[in-house]
Protein backbone atom coordinates (compact mmCIF):
# COMPACT_ATOMS: atom_id res chain seq x y z
CA UNK A 1 0.00 0.00 0.00
CA UNK A 2 2.86 2.11 1.23
CA UNK A 3 4.21 2.08 -3.08
CA UNK A 4 1.19 2.58 -3.98
CA UNK A 5 0.60 6.20 -2.17
CA UNK A 6 4.07 6.99 -3.46
CA UNK A 7 3.17 6.45 -6.98
CA UNK A 8 -0.16 8.42 -6.60
CA UNK A 9 1.65 11.52 -4.75
CA UNK A 10 4.58 11.60 -7.35
CA UNK A 11 2.20 10.96 -10.24
CA UNK A 12 4.49 8.51 -11.27
CA UNK A 13 2.27 5.42 -12.90
CA UNK A 14 1.69 3.59 -16.30
CA UNK A 15 -0.50 4.95 -18.41
CA UNK A 16 -4.05 3.65 -18.26
CA UNK A 17 -4.48 1.17 -20.69
CA UNK A 18 -6.13 2.61 -24.59
CA UNK A 19 -8.35 -0.36 -24.19
CA UNK A 20 -10.24 1.77 -21.76
CA UNK A 21 -12.99 4.04 -22.69
CA UNK A 22 -11.71 8.29 -22.03
CA UNK A 23 -14.41 8.49 -19.62
CA UNK A 24 -13.58 5.88 -17.44
CA UNK A 25 -9.86 7.06 -17.96
CA UNK A 26 -10.79 10.76 -16.56
CA UNK A 27 -12.45 9.19 -13.90
CA UNK A 28 -9.19 6.71 -12.61
CA UNK A 29 -7.00 10.09 -13.59
CA UNK A 30 -8.94 11.77 -11.21
CA UNK A 31 -8.94 9.42 -8.44
CA UNK A 32 -5.52 9.45 -8.59
CA UNK A 33 -4.48 13.11 -8.74
CA UNK A 34 -1.58 13.73 -6.72
CA UNK A 35 -3.21 16.84 -4.54
CA UNK A 36 -5.40 15.27 -2.59
CA UNK A 37 -7.72 18.64 -2.31
CA UNK A 38 -8.47 17.87 -5.63
CA UNK A 39 -9.83 14.14 -5.58
CA UNK A 40 -13.31 13.46 -5.75
CA UNK A 41 -15.31 12.63 -2.99
CA UNK A 42 -17.22 9.27 -2.80
CA UNK A 43 -20.30 10.57 -3.36
CA UNK A 44 -18.60 12.11 -6.41
CA UNK A 45 -17.45 8.55 -7.71
CA UNK A 46 -20.50 6.76 -7.12
CA UNK A 47 -22.30 9.68 -8.67
CA UNK A 48 -19.93 9.45 -11.87
CA UNK A 49 -22.21 8.82 -15.17
CA UNK A 50 -19.52 5.46 -16.07
CA UNK A 51 -20.49 3.91 -12.42
CA UNK A 52 -24.24 4.77 -12.85
CA UNK A 53 -24.31 3.72 -16.91
CA UNK A 54 -22.26 0.20 -15.65
CA UNK A 55 -25.07 -0.49 -12.72
CA UNK A 56 -27.67 -0.24 -15.15
CA UNK A 57 -26.50 -1.99 -18.07
CA UNK A 58 -25.77 -4.88 -15.36
CA UNK A 59 -29.36 -4.41 -13.59
CA UNK A 60 -27.68 -3.18 -10.65
CA UNK A 61 -28.40 0.24 -10.13
CA UNK A 62 -30.21 -1.05 -6.32
CA UNK A 63 -26.22 -2.02 -5.19
CA UNK A 64 -25.04 1.82 -5.97
CA UNK A 65 -28.00 3.68 -4.51
CA UNK A 66 -27.80 1.27 -1.16
CA UNK A 67 -23.75 2.21 -1.24
CA UNK A 68 -24.69 5.94 -1.54
CA UNK A 69 -27.13 5.77 1.52
CA UNK A 70 -24.40 4.26 3.49
CA UNK A 71 -22.38 6.89 2.04
CA UNK A 72 -25.06 9.52 3.33
CA UNK A 73 -25.49 7.50 6.65
CA UNK A 74 -21.60 7.74 7.47
CA UNK A 75 -21.91 11.46 6.74
CA UNK A 76 -24.28 11.99 9.27
CA UNK A 77 -22.57 9.80 12.10
CA UNK A 78 -19.18 11.62 11.70
CA UNK A 79 -20.87 14.93 11.51
CA UNK A 80 -22.48 14.12 15.14
CA UNK A 81 -19.32 12.43 16.72
CA UNK A 82 -17.79 15.76 15.66
CA UNK A 83 -20.41 17.78 17.24
CA UNK A 84 -20.00 15.05 20.65
CA UNK A 85 -16.47 16.22 20.48
CA UNK A 86 -16.58 19.70 20.07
Amino acid sequence: MNGLYKKVISASYPPIPNRYSAEFKELIAIMLQPNPNLRPIVDEILSHSILINLASQMGDVRTLNVAMHDVQIMKCFEATEALNHS
